[in-house]
């Protein structure tokens, strides 16, 4: 099973449960993830909150790099086709009405980041690493820089981004990014208190109210993000990955 489910009262938990891909968001994972909101919200007791987490060490490693290619995520996010990807699971999570947290711990990579990034809140455990690694890839990390610059600020977006380098829960935590950084034993479990506390002290329309005001739903701008990227460029980047060698894009500052 790709997404587990467990109820604590009023709070759903979905974990993400591929370890072999170190949960990477393939075709598969986010369909299990979107059919596992839609039915934490329905039956006679539909959850009040869901928390998203993950089995094994790593929250997300990204978005599946082999489903990718396959499928042309990129050509459809961008209109070319019908197949669900990562950017609808995040546009599920952003428009629910219900609060969502995410609980994170070890890897947090790429659409790993978005991921979080769509949940309203951000539980991480301490030793969680966040990294944006896409522009390596020649790819956009278009959510992210829809997000993250109201979270945590445009230069420090952009230094993420543009760095790729690995930043810490306490870093995410002062920045913003994460509202409490707790032990490894305890992660989900203060990830459902909160919720708890949330939801057991307000009512559902305010909650809901208070999502759409901080809502940017901007998601025509984000899709057009990928307008801006180059196909040859992402999928040298991307064959690169999966063939696990080094991108040639000297073939790109070359061309005229």
């Amino acid at each position: 099973m790709l997404v587990e489910h467990e109820r604590h009262g009023d709070v759903a938990v979905l974990y993400l449960n591929d370890l072999r891909r170190k949960n990477a968001l393939s075709n598969g994972l986010v369909d299990a993830l979107i059919a596992g909101l839609a039915e934490t919200g329905s039956g006679e007791r539909p959850a009040r909150a869901i928390v998203i987490s993950n089995r094994g060490d790593d929250f997300c490693a990204g978005a599946d790099i082999k489903d990718m290619l396959a499928s042309g995520w990129l050509e459809k996010t961008a209109g070319a086709g019908e197949a669900r990807t990562p950017v609808d699971l995040f546009k599920a999570i952003d428009r629910t009405p219900r609060l969502v947290i995410a609980a994170v711990q070890g890897l947090v990579l790429g659409g790993g980041v978005e991921l979080a990034a769509a949940c309203d809140l951000v539980v991480a455990e301490k030793s969680t690493t966040f990294r944006l690694p896409e522009i390596g890839l020649g790819v956009l990390p278009n959510t992210a820089l829809s997000r993250l610059p109201a979270m945590i600020g445009m230069r420090q977006t952009a230094e993420l981004i543009l760095s790729r380098r690995p930043w810490s829960a306490d870093e995410a935590r002062a920045n913003g990014f994460v509202v409490s950084v707790v032990s490894r034993e305890n992660l989900v479990a203060e990830a459902v208190k909160l919720a708890q506390s949330i939801v057991r002290g307000a009512p559902p329309r305010a909650i809901a109210g208070v999502k759409a005001a901080l809502r940017a739903d901007d998601w025509d701008r984000t899709d057009g993000f990928l307008d801006l990227m180059d196909g040859a460029e992402w999928r040298e980047g991307a064959t690169a990955f999966a063939e696990k060698r080094r991108p040639d894009y000297e073939q790109f500052w070359r061309r005229k």
